[in-house]
């Protein structure tokens, strides 16, 4: 993403949107399972079927997207297949004279988690009767979707060096509405299915698309941020904006560490953990940093070194490998650092000299409050198109 700059000389507000792999699974013969009379029935099916693998198919193929690529005809095709998907669902919770010629299985293989070792690590499928094993995986994939499309739509006005102002209002779309997909997930859907198989990969677990909807949000106000930065709004406005950033991945960070057993957490992909890791304390670290460039336009020496320390040591706690597959992040990290590092020794050296203003412990500085201006769409569950099969 493109680097902005803004108040006085000091601000650097970069972001990233994580980049999103996508879960994979195989062809499910609805036509094949179900016993039906009619061709009516069996055309429905039939329907349903080939919905659910072009889906599929588009799922495998994202997997080795180029940076950049449009995931539009992705989110159609699992969008096409939702109403398909909530009438299997029907089917086999509304007819109790159901019946089947096999046993209905779904099949998936994660992305942001393996599952235990003992069923083969990272890279082994899982599979469950169970259609809501199949919702989770679907809607995951969807929010994915919305989520990777607003990092490519940034990613293409930034090469493109036109105005950002339209991709980041389309962008912001689409992470609110893939926040309002994990909500579903981690709110409504979470109550569909309790009883979890022990050996699972972490996903299924309510609290990380929990998570996952506090980082779209997070993401989604970082973009408004951006523009607050290029129009060049105050920098104590901007601290309330990102200080309801960092509350965002403060939430996913505790969703993740506090609420998953330490296996799920620990199956986790590492690149997933370190973003949610890192943007924790360098959103914070940054809050401080406008904290201290506000308190220096106020001619508030002292207090504006203490903030800058403050965002040093926080920048300086983080590291970060340069091969962990978040180089851009590890960039934007960085040029953070540095930067505090220069404003704090501009302002310590001109304080020492100059003002003289005693420095305040950092148990004394004061946090602006967090403002948070945009909210979640929801996610609305689309009607099924056949309830019961004849």
């Amino acid at each position: 993403q493109r680097r902005v700059h803004g108040i006085g000389s000091a601000l650097i507000y970069a972001m990233t949107i994580f980049a999103y792999s996508f879960p994979l699974t195989g062809p499910v013969a609805f036509h094949d399972i179900f016993k039906c009379k009619t061709a009516e029935s069996k055309a429905m099916l039939e329907k349903s079927a080939e919905t659910r693998e072009r889906a599929g198919k588009m799922l495998a193929a994202a997997r080795n997207s180029s940076p950049g690529v449009s995931y539009e005809p992705l989110i159609s095709a699992i969008t096409a297949y939702l109403p398909h998907l909530f009438s299997i669902a029907s089917v086999v919770e509304g007819a109790a004279e159901t019946r089947f010629f096999r046993s209905l299985v779904f099949r998936w293989r994660a992305s942001l988690g393996g599952i235990p070792t003992l069923l083969g690590g990272s890279d082994a499928d899982m599979e469950s009767p169970n259609h809501h094993f199949e919702i989770r995986f679907i809607l995951l994939s969807l929010g994915y979707a919305y989520s990777n499309e607003a990092g490519s739509l940034m990613q293409r006005a930034s090469v493109d060096g036109g105005d950002l102002d339209e991709p980041s209002k389309l962008a912001s779309q689409h992470l609110r509405t893939a926040a309002g997909i994990f909500d579903y997930l981690a709110d409504i859907e979470a109550r569909q299915w309790t009883t979890l198989p022990v050996e699972r990969a972490p996903e299924l677990v309510p609290a990380v698309p929990a998570a996952l909807c506090s980082i779209s949000m997070a993401q989604a106000q970082e973009l408004a941020v951006r523009k607050a930065v290029a129009k060049g709004t105050s920098s104590s406005l901007i601290a309330k904006l990102i200080m309801a950033v960092h509350n965002h991945y403060v939430t996913a960070q505790q969703l993740l560490t506090q609420r998953l057993s330490r296996e799920d957490y620990s199956n986790l992909i590492g690149s997933f953990r370190e973003y949610v890791r890192v943007k924790t304390v360098i959103t914070k670290s940054v809050v401080y940093k406008l904290m201290g460039t506000d308190s220096k336009a106020k001619q508030e020496h002292g207090k504006a070194v203490a903030y800058l320390q403050s965002a040093v040591d926080l920048s300086s706690t983080v590291r970060m490998s340069a091969d962990g597959g978040l180089s851009d992040m590890k960039a934007m990290l960085d040029a953070e650092h540095a930067d505090n590092l220069s404003l704090l020794n501009s302002y310590a050296s001109e304080n020492s000299r100059i003002y003289y203003e005693p420095v305040p412990q950092a148990s004394d500085l004061i946090l602006p409050e967090p403002k948070q201006i945009l909210d979640i769409v929801p996610f609305v569950k689309p009607e099924p198109l056949y309830r019961h099969i004849n």
